[in-house]
This record gives C-alpha cells, sequence and structure tokens, in this order.
C-alpha cells in the first residue's frame, strides 16, 4: 500500500464530524466488555489502535486520512462503509474513549506500519492489536514516535522494537 489516503470516520462521536513474567488474570467482566469484537463485522480481520488523547482530527491526519471527507456514522456504518470501500482506499473509524482514541480498520493494516505508528505516537503513546483471517496477529506499543514493542500473541517471547522488553513492567 503507497502513500495512504482515506476517508477518516469518527463513529458515534459528536465531535470533527463534517525476568520473571507476570501473568494477568482477567475477570469475565473484563472480558465480557470486548465480547462486542466477537459479535461484530471486525471479527475475522481488524486493527484496534488506541492513541493517548481525544483530538480526533489531529489524529486521523496521522493516520493518512483526510477530516473534510469524514462524517458521523455508528460502529455497524462505519464496517459497511470500510467493507464497500476495501479496494479502493483505507477507511478508518475513530471514537474519543475516556483519555484515549479508539482508531478502527476493518480488514485495514495502518495501526501495524511502522511510519504510521511513529507519526500517530509523536508525543505520546500507542497501542495496536490487529489480526486477520489468515490467523496472524500483533501487538504493539509505540510512544514518542518510536515502535517500543512489538510481537505476535501466540509467540511473545520473540519481540522487536526499541524497547522490546518495556511491557514486562507492567
Amino acid at each position: 500500500m503507497s502513500a495512504a489516503r482515506g476517508c477518516f470516520l469518527p463513529f458515534g462521536s459528536s465531535g470533527c464530524s463534517d525476568g520473571g513474567r507476570k501473568s494477568a488474570v482477567f475477570s469475565s467482566e473484563e472480558v465480557e466488555r470486548f465480547s462486542w469484537v466477537r459479535r461484530s463485522t471486525v471479527q475475522d480481520a481488524a486493527c484496534l489502535t488506541f492513541v493517548r488523547g481525544t483530538d480526533l482530527e489531529l489524529i486521523g491526519r496521522r493516520f493518512g486520512a483526510i477530516p473534510e471527507h469524514g462524517r458521523t456514522l455508528d460502529f455497524d456504518e462505519y464496517c459497511e462503509e470500510a467493507f464497500a470501500h476495501q479496494e479502493h482506499y483505507p477507511v478508518i473509524g475513530l471514537r474519543a474513549v475516556g483519555e484515549w482514541t479508539l482508531v478502527a480498520e476493518d480488514c485495514g493494516v495502518q495501526g501495524t506500519r511502522p511510519e504510521v505508528l511513529r507519526r500517530v505516537s509523536a508525543g505520546g503513546e500507542v497501542v495496536s492489536a490487529c489480526w486477520d483471517s489468515e490467523g496472524l496477529q500483533r501487538f504493539t506499543r509505540a510512544a514518542g514516535g518510536a515502535v517500543r514493542t512489538s510481537f505476535e500473541p501466540l509467540v511473545p517471547g520473540f519481540r522487536s522494537g526499541t524497547d522490546p522488553d518495556g511491557l514486562e513492567q507492567l
């Protein structure tokens, strides 16, 4: 994919429209909060990127989107729009969630591209989780304009980035 330019589609928002390993135990309530993924069209292939900050227009531009083409849609409408245009250009959906912005890509890969992650994380922090229909998965954390940690969840011991073990302390 060359210079990524795409549609900027904020969904469900009113803004910007026109050594030792630690193990985590998640409660069923925590897991259930994300069950919407299994019930949506992004269950087979998607990239969900969380960006610290809520300036939707700036984040969209850093992803390569054109905010002037943006519209406000609900998540299902966004997925339909993304599917309809996937062969022509990438489409992203954005939504402020507390102090973070969720950037959703149905079958997209922008949240895995180092050049995008460097731009989006400049002066801040980004985490992305991406998967495709072939079973490939990627988790990445970028901060301060650099990819700090990146790995495939099925083989988390093989990490790359400027601080591959940086998540160990969390």
